[in-house]
């Protein structure tokens, strides 16, 4: 399983406590790519990582520009046009795009297991679902972009994806069938009508509800998030009804620095 693992320079104290809990996430991690949100190139995650012990000979880390400008200058579209929500929409989907792997999984940098959890079984993707999360206006930008309309209600706006790279690109081929242009180019002109409200769109929610489509099968998660402080770090383990933890930015590299070194 090929890991693409997207951090902002405001979340790397985020990303350090999530490595720290890597042994629950399967099947194993072959590689990670890091795409890395930052304007100071000489700003090397790689030795914070070892300084927490983290392993790093796995780790490749691309600062967001090295991919996004190469990728867009070719369909000369602006990702930021919608502003950073929607462009970090945009750049897991390109990110997607350009990986080899056969089985993926996007992760967010604030969010990790607790508990072991398999993404893939039997060569299927494992979504994880959100509760008591009405995902409508998500739900529309599935049926506009697809063309089709969506078969089930579950939200899967979490913080993880496994994607199998054929199911991708049996969507990327949809998406340019249905709008007769490149994929990126169909998604940024359905925003672009919107532009005047909000753009309710989640990539997750597109790569999920595409995922019941393939998979008649499917299997999911329910995400229970204990969403903790520093007060109640501790208590992580104690927590025998939550799966995932979300550290929401409580922390500093200082602060891991007396909790975990």
């Amino acid at each position: 399983m090929h890991r693409l693992f997207f951090i902002h320079q405001n979340y790397i104290a985020d990303s350090v406590l999530t490595l720290c809990y890597d042994q629950y996430l399967q099947p194993e991690i072959e590689n990670t790519t890091i795409y890395f949100g930052t304007d100071k190139r000489d700003l090397n995650l790689i030795d914070i990582y070892q300084e927490f012990g983290i392993a790093t000979d796995r780790l490749n880390v691309v600062l967001d520009p090295d991919i996004i400008n190469p990728y867009c200058s070719k369909i000369n579209v602006d990702i930021y046009q919608f502003g950073g929500w929607i462009s970090q929409q945009f750049l897991k989907l390109i990110a997607l795009d350009e990986c080899d792997a056969d089985r993926i999984l996007i992760q967010d940098c604030d969010t990790f297991a607790i508990k072991p959890v398999n993404f893939f079984k039997d060569n299927l993707p494992v979504c994880l679902v959100v509760p008591e999360i009405t995902p409508e206006q998500y739900n529309k930008y599935y049926n506009k972009i697809t063309g089709l309309e969506h078969t089930v209600n579950s939200c899967f706006v979490s913080e993880f994806m496994p994607v199998l790279k054929t199911d991708w690109i049996a969507l990327r081929n949809r998406i340019q069938d249905v709008h007769q242009c490149h994929w990126l180019q169909a998604l940024h002109n359905e925003f672009a009508k919107d532009s005047a409200d909000q753009v309710w769109f989640s990539e997750y929610q597109l790569l999920g509800l595409w995922a019941t489509k393939q998979h008649a099968n499917l299997e999911t998660i329910t995400q229970h998030r204990y969403e903790f402080t520093k007060k109640n770090f501790n208590d992580i383990n104690k927590s025998n009804h939550h799966n995932f933890a979300c550290n929401a930015r409580w922390f500093s590299i200082d602060d891991l620095k007396i909790m975990l070194l």
